[in-house]
């Protein structure tokens, strides 16, 4: 499918996108703060432990102040400080890589390499106070993937942001027009939107991100589309009530193509879009080792 190629202020939008949503900060803000993190060190409790497991499944590791957002979302106390959340972070990955497979135990292990410097405590110390993961015996394997592509997308944002190779990662972004491109509307500042979007709002977050004006203009097709077929859906129905002499067959029938019409061009599914976001940080992740 071969798709448009947007304006040049179009893209310059996305780009500041990605300018907002480069790392600022992480984990590596524990080490050099000026003060201690906050660190209890009390043991975790299950509810505990599925609310940090959700949180990072959507922002990753090395983004305990993103993760502790998501546990205050449903938890009406929290007695861990930051540094608490970045140890069990960590530990969860480590935990996970026990049940990976080989390609994956490596990243961890590289990952696990960076934890000392970042000020991370691990160890068993602090797995005895985090205690054990629920399911991971048989999710473990999966939940490493999902970190490992959470951790490249970091790197993907940096490359297409950076001045150095913004244009590299530009053109790597418009050759990419294979299967996984959600709709005939898509163009690139969609797909850097997406990319932007996942980072600020969190894997799977697709509702957060389809209504943040930031990337208003990335999805300004389906906007107009779904107005569109909304407006002309409001003037059938006033058709009917001031008694067309369309008959039924003919107010079926036009029902059902202002429907296929606003399918066409709203916005995609959550798995569609999860299919794109793995083949473009696979892709920009290829490239830029490339450059590298």
């Amino acid at each position: 499918m071969k798709r448009p190629l947007p304006h040049t202020h179009a893209t310059a939008g996305a780009t500041r996108n990605l300018s907002y949503s480069v790392p600022t900060v992480t984990d590596n803000t524990l080490k050099r703060s000026a003060k201690t993190p906050s660190r209890r060190r009390l043991h975790w409790r299950s509810n505990e432990r599925e609310a940090i497991r959700r949180g990072i499944l959507m922002f990753g590791v090395g983004r305990s102040e993103k993760v502790r957002n998501v546990m205050r979302g449903s938890m009406k106390h929290l007695q861990h400080g930051l540094g608490d959340i970045a140890d069990c972070s960590w530990d969860f990955v480590r935990a996970c890589s026990t049940y990976s497979d080989v390609r994956d135990r490596v990243f961890v292990e590289n990952l696990l390499m960076r934890a000392g410097d970042l000020g991370i405590e691990v160890g068993p110390d602090v797995s005895e106070r985090v205690g054990r993961w629920e399911k991971i015996e048989k999710s473990g394997a999966i939940w490493v993937k999902r970190i490992r592509l959470l951790d490249n997308l970091g790197h993907v944002i940096q490359f297409c942001a950076s001045p150095e190779t913004q244009e590299i990662a530009y053109n790597a972004i418009d050759t990419l027009d294979d299967s996984t491109v959600p709709c005939d509307w898509w163009t690139r500042q969609s797909d850097l939107a997406l990319l932007a979007g996942i980072y600020r709002h969190g894997f799977g977050n697709y509702e957060a991100i389809k209504t943040d004006e930031e990337f208003a203009e990335a999805f300004r097709p389906a906007w107009e589309s779904m107005e569109a077929a909304s407006t002309q859906k409001g003037m059938h129905s006033n058709n009917h009530d001031q008694g067309t002499s369309k008959n039924l067959y003919e107010r079926n029938s036009e029902a059902e193509f202002l429907s296929r019409e606003a399918s066409t061009d709203s916005w995609p599914e959550s798995n569609v879009l999860t299919r794109r976001l793995k083949r473009l940080v696979e892709h920009l992740m290829q490239v830029n080792e490339q450059v590298l």
